[in-house]
């Protein structure tokens, strides 16, 4: 995450870096309460720091793509509002909702079949309850305020690949704005962007350690998700849009 903010720096875009509580130690809701509190803050300050109160978005990388997307479609619930935050710190719930998304091998859903287990354990805890796995099945969550989101896998990283589609189909059917690519290669996380790095973390046989990148996860930012932040973030309509992968496309992956 810190190479990927320095690299949004190097376009001109400010980043601030996210340290959440886990939920192992803190709780299932700490990471939804610490990004939401995280978008609001910046928010709050946006004048302060001359930053645009409108354009402020998320990215995150496998479960922390989890928590963007969980903080977009949850920032007013109930459960997202930090415990223990007296009235001294409190912000108003509609600060807390981000403009736009940015999920790299991003986790979705925590139901069968596609859910990852370990993951779901991990956050949830065990057993959880049918309730807790619903609220952060995210496909289940989505509603035509949700802000545009933008995604990609790779066609290695499969499981992932079909979580994503889960959204992507939520999206498509609720009128949310959904660009999701799923690139040639083997990367998980996405946390490289452009060079100088040639490599990235995947997962071969269970078991996580770094693949070559292809061309295409080699230079992803600059040619996918900047047109993308052009055209949608920033309304610059003679951005041509770049080729979106379709879940119907993706399903047969």
């Amino acid at each position: 995450p810190p190479t990927a903010a320095r690299w949004l720096n190097s376009q001109g875009i400010t980043a601030f870096v996210l340290h959440y509580r886990l939920p192992r130690e803190f709780g299932s809701h700490a990471a939804l309460q610490d990004g939401v509190r995280a978008i609001q803050v910046v928010r709050n300050n946006a004048a302060r720091w001359g930053l645009n109160p409108d354009k402020i978005g998320m990215m995150g990388y496998s479960a922390g793509g989890h928590l963007s997307a969980g903080v977009a479609l949850h920032y007013s619930h109930p459960m997202a509002q930090r415990a223990g935050c007296g009235e001294g710190c409190r912000l108003p719930t509609a600060l807390g909702r981000p403009n736009f998304v940015i999920l790299g091998s991003s986790m979705v859903t925590m139901k069968e079949p596609e859910v990852l287990g370990p993951c779901r354990d991990n956050l949830l805890g065990t057993p959880a309850s049918a309730e807790l796995v619903d609220l952060y099945s995210l496909e289940l969550q989505v509603t035509a305020s949700a802000p545009p989101m933008f995604a990609l896998s790779s066609e290695g990283d499969s499981f992932i690949t079909a979580n994503i589609a889960l959204l992507a189909s939520a999206c498509n059917a609720t009128g949310v704005p959904f660009e999701f690519h799923v690139l040639p290669g083997v990367c998980h996380g996405y946390v490289t962007l452009t060079a100088p790095f040639t490599k990235c973390p995947c997962i071969v046989g269970g078991v996580e350690t770094t693949c070559p990148m292809s061309e295409q996860e080699h230079t992803w930012g600059p040619s996918l998700l900047l047109p993308w932040m052009k055209k949608v973030v920033l309304d610059d309509p003679s951005t041509p849009a770049t080729t979106t992968a379709t879940a119907s496309t993706v399903g047969q992956i």
